[in-house]
């Protein structure tokens, strides 16, 4: 039963059955067996802040993706080794060109008892994909006409042939949920994330801690751990004391200035996974000043990555050269080094040349949208002193999260900072969720830019028709060749995919750009 009481906490009592063997996560290796004696049972990783949901499908944020890992699963996982897939709750599966049959694991539990049928797999499909944090632009889905065949068994037909289907089914919130849950709570499902994971949710204090507990009812390898606790510390010098002292066993939220004193440090070390994360610098493109390209290309004219990459983020990671990062397939070398347009160091010249051209040879005031991480607050810094030195008088504002996005979503933001995570590590999930023109809409749409090209829509529109993924990539290069030139955003740096941890904590694994926590044991 879930109850509400002060401080806003959220209890869950448990119900303990009996553990299954089977399979681990994520494409994930088994853990090296552990020692004899008495180890340690319970991980605490600190977080920047807690989720504003347990709603797995109404957010990409880290801080809800962090969680939902260990909580939910979904039909297909990507496999770490060979870039393939692996079935989770799909047993196995048989494409065509007209659709996809999923067979769905028998036995598997939900965490308060149900069995996974392929009610909920349809259910979830269908529910999920009218999220815009879930549905990409995958319009060649046809959602409406899902059919169960029997109780595992899943037809999920095409409007046409694609070739990305199992890509974004393994994106890291494509996750199945339980229909009677939904039935039950609607949206209050945030409340009582009843997944099929490793893990369950026992207790939520918001602003303080999140705290998962294994279950047993697993249909899979069970974790060596029974517990995993996540604190909210904003602030992360405070968590990397707590990390050196022993109050937490992993940072979640590694700054650029602490990574030396980490790899210095006989208590602490760093972990790395793929890079798929680029932050960014939008534009929206239906604003009066940004829609002449001219504008857009003066303010990245007039940005110092160089700056921003030493004076930020102290050399650690790199300025990226394009819209999708090197560990993504399809990415394009076209603009790495001395053929970046735009240079390292900022061309104040050439942006006034270019803003003068568009009929603002005075600049203009902006505002530069933020919301409360610290680096991005540090880079916005940077930002506007770039934009002075040209003539764009631009101020600050920041807010949580929540607000934030908000102000995207809207169309408010005209000028704001954010990432783009191609979470299924194909470039149609960044690229095409983010720029496509199809994905303006008023509200629920995914291209918050609002940046429109014929020629760019073609190009990503005729690769999800081209079987091989090496045939595609001539068309990803030339559409990230008309990002670059048009640049309704331009990235500044290539976030990094790592974590802080005790020498003790083994097993930490990446997928989709965030730390899976389920694998991890002590030695």
């Amino acid at each position: 039963m879930y109850k509400r009481g002060k401080a806003n906490v959220l209890a869950v009592s448990l119900a303990l059955a009996m553990a299954l063997g089977g399979c681990s996560g994520p494409g994930r290796a088994e853990p090296a067996a552990r020692g004899k004696g008495e180890v340690k049972t319970t991980l605490t990783a600190a977080s920047y802040s807690d989720p504003r949901t347990l709603n797995p499908w109404s957010s990409d944020a880290r801080n809800l993706t962090r969680v939902a890992l260990n909580v939910f699963q979904r039909l297909v996982d990507r496999n770490e080794t060979d870039d393939g897939y692996v079935g989770v709750l799909a047993e196995s599966w048989d494409e065509t060109d007209d659709g996809i049959t999923f067979h769905i694991r028998k036995g598997v539990k939900f965490h308060e008892g149900q069995d996974l049928t392929a009610a909920d797999v349809a259910f979830s499909l269908q529910k999920g994909s009218t999220y815009a944090g879930v549905n990409f632009g995958w319009d060649w889905i046809d959602f409406d006409n899902i059919e169960v065949k029997d109780d595992y068994t899943v037809y999920v037909p095409y409007k046409y042939p694609c070739y990305l289907t199992l890509a974004e089914f393994a994106a890291n919130n494509m996750y199945i949920m339980c229909k009677e849950t939904w039935d039950k709570y609607g949206e209050e499902v945030s409340l009582h994330p009843n997944g099929t994971g490793p893990f369950m949710l026992a207790d939520w204090v918001q602003g303080d801690h999140l705290t998962l507990k294994r279950f047993d009812g697993y249909w899979g390898t069970a974790s060596k751990l029974e517990e995993i606790n996540y604190r909210f510390i904003a602030e992360n010098s405070q968590a990397m004391i707590e990390l050196e002292t022993g109050g937490v066993d992993v940072v979640l939220d590694v700054l650029p200035l602490e990574v030396k004193n980490i790899e210095a440090s006989e208590k602490m070390e760093m972990y790395y996974g793929k890079n798929i994360v680029i932050d960014l610098l939008h534009m929206n493109c239906q604003y009066e000043v940004f829609q002449d390209p001219k504008v857009r290309q003066a303010v990245a004219y007039a940005m110092d990555f160089e700056d921003i990459i030493n004076g930020n983020y102290q050399g650690w990671g790199e300025t990226p050269y394009s819209f999708i990062t090197p560990s993504v397939a399809g990415y394009s070398s076209q603009f790495e080094g001395e053929h970046f347009p735009y240079g390292q160091k900022a061309n104040v010249e050439k942006a006034k040349e270019l803003l003068a051209e568009a009929g603002y040879p005075d600049g203009f005031d902006i505002e530069i949208i933020i919301d409360d991480d610290s680096n991005r607050i540090a880079v916005a810094e940077i930002l506007r002193n770039n934009l002075e030195a040209v003539g764009i008088r631009a101020k600050i504002s920041s807010s949580d999260y929540a607000t934030f996005s908000e102000k995207i979503y809207s169309g408010e933001a005209k000028l704001y900072l954010n990432g783009v995570n191609a979470n299924s590590m194909e470039p149609d999930s960044a690229l095409y969720q983010r720029w496509h023109s199809s994905n303006i809409k008023d509200s629920g749409g995914s291209n918050y830019t609002r940046f429109s090209n014929e020629d760019f829509d073609r190009y990503l529109d005729e690769a999800r028709g081209i079987p091989k993924l090496e045939d595609r990539y001539d068309n990803y290069a030339k559409a990230q060749a008309i990002l670059m030139e048009n640049v309704p955003s331009i990235g500044y740096f290539v976030r990094q995919a790592a974590a802080a941890k005790s020498p003790s904590l083994k097993g930490l694994r990446s997928y989709a750009g965030e730390t899976w926590l389920a694998d991890c044991y002590f030695e």
